[in-house]
């Protein structure tokens, strides 16, 4: 989290170091002129930390009043470095294409053109967001498939993502997105990461808003990177509030049909070593298994190259299984129909058909010649 801070404090400050750049050489900044700028930079950069830490300490009015100037100055600054830094790009490559070409036609834009165009990209875009968030859409997406039982004609799932719940998004906003959730009437509710983001212990209302929606195959939900920002114990108790059951690592099998798994987004390293060893193990019970079962069948096999013993050629099975079978070379690149006689860690022996009924004869004739 340290180093995410320093590094997230770094890149906004280089991002502020060249607006004011832009800014300085059009305003004519100078003198003592500088201070208040500097200034303003230093409070700007900071201000997300500070409207944290001015939550955490119980001001939430001011915390509020602080995200809503930053988290705007944060998008409106991103939309003029944005356009800013692609107008000089255009003019490297305007200055580049000059000395090629021994061109002498000037940069049609000067500098105030280059600072103000930008400025007003930026705030058309700012404008433009504010009144977007508040449009809340539905996206539909149709899956097609024959996993339904035969009763059931359709399965209709929801999935919110990123509300962002907190000092900026509360009630009104929240109250919007039910009510479109109730216009799909879904039969399974996810929620997908990032569903709260500020101290929620004092936002009585919102869960109870939330347990309004009632899908008859339950609500589901996984964490995002801001529900440990905010405090995992937190974050958890407003979900189970809500009426969701929270996935960590673990899965719900709702009908012999259907099944819900979830991770967590961020997970200890000792954690997902013992997940993939795990997982690892039953990846090997379940080929153990199946290449078990396959000892005895007969099966095609594409004949790929030889293989490390003499007479000896690797193929593949129809489930893609390395097996090993005594045929010679010509069969190279052919489709052989085999027996599978033996099974190893990694691959399975097998018998060209035709083979078996001499084979039991050819084993014995060599154990006699060794006496």
């Amino acid at each position: 989290m340290k180093f995410f801070l320093l590094f997230f404090l770094l890149i906004y400050g280089i991002i502020h170091g060249y607006a004011y750049m832009k800014t300085r050489a059009v305003l004519s900044i100078r003198g003592w002129r500088h201070l208040p700028s500097f200034l303003f930079i230093l409070m700007m950069v900071t201000m997300p930390v500070l409207t944290r830490l001015f939550e955490h300490s119980g001001f939430e009015s001011i915390a509020r009043i602080m995200a809503y100037s930053g988290y705007s100055w944060m998008g409106f600054i991103f939309f003029f470095v944005s356009a800013a830094l692609l107008m000089d790009i255009l003019g490297i490559v305007y200055i580049l294409a000059q000395c090629f070409l021994r061109s002498a036609v000037n940069w049609p834009f000067s500098k105030k053109i280059s600072f103000w165009l930008p400025t007003l990209v930026a705030l058309l875009a700012c404008f433009y967001g504010f009144f977007e968030a508040g449009n809340i859409q539905i996206n539909t997406v149709t899956l097609i498939t024959d996993k339904l039982p035969p009763e059931r004609e359709r399965m209709r799932i929801v999935q919110i993502s990123d509300l962002h719940l907190g000092l900026i998004v509360r009630e009104d906003k929240l109250n919007k997105v039910v009510a479109k959730i109730k216009e799909v009437n879904p039969d399974l509710l996810v929620s997908t990461g990032d569903l709260v983001d500020g101290q929620l212990a004092k936002r009585n209302g919102l869960a109870e808003i939330f347990q309004q929606i009632t899908p008859s195959h339950g609500k589901f939900a996984v964490t995002g990177n801001h529900e440990f920002y905010v405090g995992i114990r937190q974050s958890q108790d407003f979900i189970k509030k809500a009426g969701f059951q929270l996935l960590r690592g673990e899965f719900v099998q709702i009908e012999n049909w259907l099944t819900v798994a979830g991770l967590d987004d961020q997970v200890p390293e000792d954690v997902k070593t013992a997940r993939l060893a795990r997982l690892q193990a039953l990846i090997h019970d379940h080929q153990t298994g199946f290449n078990e079962a396959c000892l005895g069948r007969t099966m095609d096999v594409l004949l790929e190259k030889p293989g490390r013993k003499k007479g000896q050629l690797l193929g593949r099975s129809p489930w893609l299984q390395a097996v090993h079978v005594a045929a010679p070379e010509v069969l190279l690149g052919t489709v052989a129909t085999v027996k599978i006689i033996d099974l190893k860690p990694n691959s399975l022996t097998a018998i060209l058909t035709d083979q078996e009924s001499v084979a039991p004869e050819t084993k014995t004739s060599t154990l006699e010649s060794a006496d």
